[in-house]
């Protein structure tokens, strides 16, 4: 049985208490329009929850992975397209908490915390989640690399500021010649496909993306 302390109790007991009386009402009626909930967006970043994985100095709360997990639990028992939007915030944003520079982790991960929405782009037509068989590329030119090619499927695609994706700098060495790239929103290059028209979690939003150059 997992024992959690004072802190922790109160945290999932404050989420949960969010969850039932500001997403439950809302809930079915987002899914139903196919509407991305904002309003949860903005609840999440006013309580600290947007990018709780992240360490103060990035404007988060430092916690841990079970203590996340707890928190999916509860927002997910009432509205799971909010909850969704802290899973696709977290997978956008760690590779560049894990892996990025200091400048990067600086520049790209505060504005996380406080309303900025992140994904991330690997799934590909043709190749779905098997991210080996992905056919996007990056090739360097100069101080600066060059994507093209195609994702799909893409939690908070066409409106995520910030995408960490996912393509080939050396496709010989498959996964050790992968690399992650941050795009922003508005990059030359980067336009938009269909957003998914789907039979649950319509609230979620699922985007094609196109890299041309």
């Amino acid at each position: 049985m997992i024992q959690l302390d004072e802190q922790q109790r109160m945290i999932v007991e404050t989420v949960r208490n969010i969850a039932q009386k500001e997403l439950k009402p809302k809930a079915a009626e987002i899914d139903e329009k196919c509407e991305f909930p904002w309003y949860a967006v903005k609840l999440f970043s006013e309580n600290g929850l947007l990018a709780p994985l992240l360490p103060e100095e990035y404007g988060g709360i430092g916690i841990e992975y079970l203590l996340f997990s707890m928190i999916i639990e509860e927002i997910a028992k009432v509205c799971a397209n909010s909850a969704l939007i802290l899973i696709a915030q977290a997978d956008g944003m760690l590779p560049i908490y894990y892996m990025g520079s200091e400048e990067q982790k600086k520049r790209f991960l505060p504005p996380l915390a406080k309303g900025a929405l992140a994904g991330f782009a690997g799934t590909e037509p043709g190749a779905g989640s098997d991210i080996l068989s992905m056919r996007t590329r990056a090739v360097k030119k100069g101080d600066k690399y060059v994507i093209n090619g195609q994702k799909c499927f893409i939690t908070n695609g066409a409106i995520a500021d910030l995408l960490s994706v996912y393509a080939y700098t050396d496709p010989e060495k498959r996964a050790k010649g992968m690399s992650v790239f941050a795009v922003q929103k508005g990059m030359a290059g980067l336009s938009y496909g269909k957003n998914e028209n789907k039979m649950g979690m319509r609230g979620s939003i699922n985007s094609e993306l196109i890299f041309e150059n």
